[in-house]
């Protein structure tokens, strides 16, 4: 009978993954129910974690512009850096650029001028490179830009947009359209290793060569990575975004020597203002695809380097400690290390 029939078809299991069907009994009704109501918990769900997203993305903005205006001026960013403008530099993707060339007309007309490339490292933006810039910029051309999703430069939710491909592509387009007769590629950290792969990628070009390498706290790729820090970057989203607050809380202590932390002149004072103020200014969803998605330049590709390379590290470095230098100058042919006492 019917009852009978509803008791076979609850025991035994659905020949697919539709719900059964009986007429005349209230399976089907009960199944319909199951079924809305789990759609609906999915549909809610779908709209809850951007929701959470974007309030928890909010919220540290805030907070992080709350410690610039207690900081500020000693924060402020350098004047050099006004001329920054984003720039669109492939079809739909724009950074924040800056484009300088010497003020005096004859030496901006020498083709002999060196035109310098300043590639910043994992989630850091171009004004690292303060000093260097402001050091160079009577005497030659500079090229400097917050990576995508870095700094100024956009912050989209594209997982893809941050990948090692689409991050070294702008610096393949950026480099040819801004390469003038000589060419010097001044990389930190991770920028270091795009900056090696540029090197090695553009060794054969005679026209506007690359005559020069500087890498500063480079490291070596496969003789570290992945670290630990980097693991932690496949926990979920929410979870990261809870995290936050505990990921930053060592880095200063970290990035900077035991002597700049006392802050005793006015130098290191900024620089350290700077690093806490600058704290959390990473979104967590780009960190986290930047962080998945890291391709380390190859001993095969660094064979083919035919530029100088001086590589430069701080004997007390604890991010890129002299060890991963010095695993890079075993790599390097025609490379030369430099240990910095600060």
């Amino acid at each position: 009978g019917e009852v009978g029939l509803q008791q076979r078809v609850l025991l035994e299991p659905c020949s697919s993954r539709s719900f059964c069907w009986i007429s005349g009994s209230r399976l089907h009704r009960r199944a319909s129910v199951c079924q809305q109501d789990k759609i609906s918990r999915n549909r809610w769900r779908s709209l809850c974690f951007p929701v959470l997203l974007l309030i928890s993305d909010t919220v540290s903005a805030f907070w992080r512009k709350k410690r610039l205006d207690r900081m500020d001026p000693l924060i402020a960013d350098h004047q050099i850096f006004d001329d920054a403008v984003l720039t669109e530099i492939r079809p739909g993707r724009s950074i924040h650029m800056l484009h300088l060339t010497p003020e005096k007309k004859d030496v901006a007309a020498d083709a002999n001028t060196v035109t310098y490339f300043f590639v910043h490292g994992s989630m850091a933006t171009m004004q690292q490179f303060e000093g260097q810039i402001t050091a160079l910029r009577d005497t030659a051309h500079i090229v400097a830009w917050d990576m995508y999703g870095c700094g100024k430069s956009p912050k989209p939710y594209e997982w893809d947009a941050y990948s090692h491909t689409e991050q070294y592509q702008d610096l393949l387009a950026i480099f040819d359209h801004y390469a003038g007769k000589r060419n010097v590629v001044v990389g930190h950290s991770y920028g270091s290793s795009m900056s090696l792969q540029l090197a090695s990628d553009r060794a054969q070009q005679r026209e506007k060569p690359i005559i020069g390498v500087v890498t500063i706290g480079p490291g070596f790729g496969p003789s570290h990575y992945p670290s630990g820090s980097i693991k932690l970057f496949r926990y979920p989203l929410m979870l990261l975004q809870l995290m936050a607050p505990l990921l930053r809380m060592g880095f200063k202590e970290r990035a900077v020597h035991k002597e700049t932390l006392k802050r005793e002149c006015h130098t290191h004072d900024r620089l350290v203002a700077r690093i806490e103020a600058s704290a959390g200014g990473n979104p967590m969803h780009v960190c986290k695809a930047f962080y998945q998605q890291l391709d380390w330049v190859t001993p095969e590709q660094m064979e083919r380097i035919t530029a100088p390379v001086s590589i430069i590290v701080g004997e007390a470095d604890k991010m890129t400690p002299p060890a991963y230098s010095h695993a890079l100058e075993e790599q390097l042919a025609n490379s030369k290390s430099v240990p910095m006492v600060e």
